[in-house]
């Protein structure tokens, strides 16, 4: 009896275990795909965000968060037009052409970050199919039967229902 007892004990005990496991790895495995959707939304926002400052700091040179990017400019038609002596002189045309080829990649990477959605949609789809594949899975319902008869074999030994 005592025997029987103590495999009956260990019996539901390795019910209890399978059905657990079983729902820590499947929270686990959801888990891993919603902080992918996540980290995929805010690397997105975060790239869009970066290019909307790069462009706003194109179209405004004389904001002083471009001026340590650029150091020391002086912008000049003529060697004697330099107002200042400087770090390093730019032509003016040349400055403005770069500036506004800079400013049109920019725009058109920004255009681009804001329509690709690929990553995040990717991410959805994982979820999509890991939870669909947790819904379909028969082992976690198995598990539960498996315990529930096991508590009712220890019931009918002792005559009281064990936590499951």
């Amino acid at each position: 009896m005592a025997q029987t007892s103590l495999s009956r004990r260990l019996g539901l005990r390795l019910e209890r275990g399978t059905v657990h496991e079983l729902k820590r790895a499947a929270h686990a495995e959801r888990s891993e795909a919603k902080n992918a959707v996540d980290a995929t939304e805010t690397r997105r926002r975060q790239r869009i965000h970066t290019l909307e400052r790069q462009l706003a700091e194109i179209r405004s040179p004389s904001d002083p968060l471009l001026r340590p990017r650029l150091g020391e400019l002086a912008l000049h038609r003529s060697p004697t037009d330099a107002v200042q002596v400087p770090a390093r002189t730019v032509d003016e045309a040349e400055f403005l052409e770069k500036r506004e080829a800079d400013e049109a990649r920019l725009k058109e990477e920004l255009e681009l970050a804001r329509g690709d959605t690929s990553d995040q949609d990717a991410a959805r789809e994982r979820l999509s199919q890991v939870t669909l594949e947790q819904q379909q899975d028969p082992r976690p319902e198995h598990a539960r039967r498996e315990l529930e008869a096991a508590r009712d074999r220890w019931q009918a030994l002792t005559g009281r229902r064990p936590p499951g």
